[in-house]
């Protein structure tokens, strides 16, 4: 997997390359990576709350291993297309100078979008992940283009105008599961 460099809030960041393959294979099968029927969140129901506040709190602490009790890994996905132990993941972007816990924080302090998905509705944030970029407020492409250093194009595959983001993305199951924290396709 490749990494590309991304400058963000507190520093600079990477984020997963794009997987070309699978956004051709999107593409070729009109697959899209936005969530049909998705809406932006009005209200986030307590159990998700809680656990969005708990990923806040356990971006602040030193040790990634603030996040082991908020993953059950059964049910987690921290990379697209590959089976990885999140906190070992992330202990190896830091070592390599790049912090993930800014951008989850920058994340769940912007809105979200809500769909329905197999075993409940899924929040998901940002809402570019579920919303099309032409549905996007004004403040919340500002939020991306600070979190992607004024990169936020890079971030879409096939550019905003006609592909979808991919860039980070963390959702939470109704139930309060932590269900991702991935980038690209």
């Amino acid at each position: 997997m490749s990494f590309t460099r991304v400058s963000g809030l507190s520093g600079s960041f990477t984020r997963a390359g794009f997987l070309p393959v699978i956004g051709l294979l999107g593409l070729l099968f009109g697959a899209s990576a936005q969530a049909q029927d998705a809406v932006r969140c009005t209200d986030i129901p307590n159990p998700v709350a809680k656990t969005r506040d708990a990923i806040i709190a356990a971006t602040k602490e030193k040790d990634f291993g603030a996040f082991s009790p908020l993953i059950d890994r059964n049910a987690f996905a921290a990379s697209v297309g590959d089976d990885i132990e999140p906190i070992s993941y992330w202990e190896s972007l830091k070592k390599q100078g790049d912090d993930v816990r800014p951008i989850m924080a920058a994340l769940l302090k912007m809105p979200c979008s809500v769909y329905q998905g197999a075993e409940g509705e899924v929040f998901t944030w940002p809402t570019a992940a579920d919303i099309p970029y032409e549905k996007l407020t004004k403040k919340e492409i500002a939020d991306l283009q600070k979190l992607y250093g004024g990169r936020l194009e890079d971030q879409y595959i096939e550019g905003h105008e006609v592909g979808y983001y991919a860039g980070w993305r963390l959702s939470i199951n109704s139930d309060g599961t932590w269900s991702e924290f991935v980038a690209g396709d």
